[in-house]
């Protein structure tokens, strides 16, 4: 029972910390964008109280600015074809740039190369994190060229503003990438994971089953599936509620985790039922898997009168197999082997 009641905290905190980073009252797709646009108009603010009057007006021009890149980003995805969507952006960046160092060589320098500093939140938006990196670094040091080598009669108050001004932007565009690709991280983990066990879910397995299928057949390399569901279970939620049973699925995913390969794949298919997914993996090898997991099942608490005990179907790959006949025999040995009942010696394959 003290298992039980360790893994019960362990993996409560988890999920408590997992709810918590995608609580309702943060949760939506467009959370990054939203912390961003808050923190911008918080620094035009400050910038306002320390007398930085001239590049405030800006900043907050940029914001509508970065409104209506948003609004020009969707069209142009659905114009332009998505593997030329980068190159257009990032030529439509430079040729942006282009004009601004125009305009700083040949006019007064201080309004465009304030008005330059759009452009890092523009990088990190189209091009990524690492190239949204290259390209704002490579900005500033033009900035840099522009101001103290090409153009040294600008004013030493100017320049400072300038620089500063570009290096604020550039620090919230920054903060808005790292926190727009954590909140897709999270999301994507999410949408691939089941929320109760923390197993993956059944959009996972048609993905992993046909890229694996692909690379078997391809490199004539073995591959094993395991279905597997826990006898009895429907007793474990009628006799002790449903509570326990959710603590029953949660460890015994953590189980087979922790008894597996980092390559393997542990999936929740339906209830109490699960697949797991062994690549370069033959017949003999994954029925030792499978003893491995009830061997450890068989030594855990789980809270319940009778251990835990699960019924096994085992399928290899086989010349021609799809992932409905894989699937579909690894069903079959299942069955057979939950028509055995308890006293098995071993599990069925298919």
């Amino acid at each position: 029972m003290g298992d039980a009641k360790k893994l019960d905290t362990e993996v409560g905190w988890k999920i408590l910390l997992k709810d918590w980073a995608v609580s309702p009252s943060l949760r939506g797709r467009y959370e990054a964008k939203s912390i961003s646009l808050l923190l911008q108009p918080a620094v035009a603010v400050l910038l306002i109280l320390s007398g930085y009057k001239i590049f405030s007006q800006q900043y907050l021009a940029a914001i509508l600015l970065v409104v209506f890149s948003l609004i020009l980003w969707r069209i142009v995805r659905h114009i332009v074809k998505t593997r030329m969507v980068r190159p257009f952006m990032l030529l439509s960046l430079l040729l942006g740039t282009a004009i601004i160092s125009y305009e700083a060589l040949t006019n007064d320098p201080v309004g465009p190369l304030i008005a330059s500093t759009i452009f890092p939140v523009l990088a990190y938006f189209y091009l990524g994190r690492t190239a949204g990196n290259l390209f704002t670094g490579a900005l500033f040091g033009l900035i840099c060229l522009l101001l103290f080598v090409l153009n040294p009669t600008v004013e030493t108050q100017n320049a400072l503003n300038i620089l500063i001004a570009f290096a604020m932007v550039s620090l919230v565009a920054r903060m808005y990438e790292i926190t727009r690709s954590k909140t897709e991280l999270v999301y994507e983990n999410l949408s691939n994971t089941d929320e109760l066990t923390g197993a993956s879910n059944r959009r996972v397995l048609d993905r992993v089953l046909r890229r694996e299928i692909s690379r078997s057949h391809r490199q004539f390399l073995p591959l094993s599936l395991c279905m597997m569901d826990l006898d009895d279970f429907k007793e474990v939620n009628d006799n002790y509620g449903h509570h326990l049973g959710d603590m029953v699925l949660k460890n015994f995913c953590r189980i087979v985790q922790e008894n597996i390969r980092s390559t393997d794949y542990l999936v929740r298919y339906g209830g109490d039922e699960f697949i797991i997914v062994t690549p370069t993996t033959d017949i003999k090898h994954a029925r030792m898997v499978v003893e491995k997991i009830a061997a450890a099942l068989s030594n855990f608490d789980f809270g319940t009168e009778h251990p835990i005990q699960t019924s096994v179907g085992i399928a290899e790959l086989k010349d021609g197999d799809t992932i409905e006949t894989l699937l579909n025999r690894a069903d079959k040995a299942l069955y057979e082997d939950k028509v055995k009942g308890r006293a098995k010696p071993d599990h069925q394959v298919g």
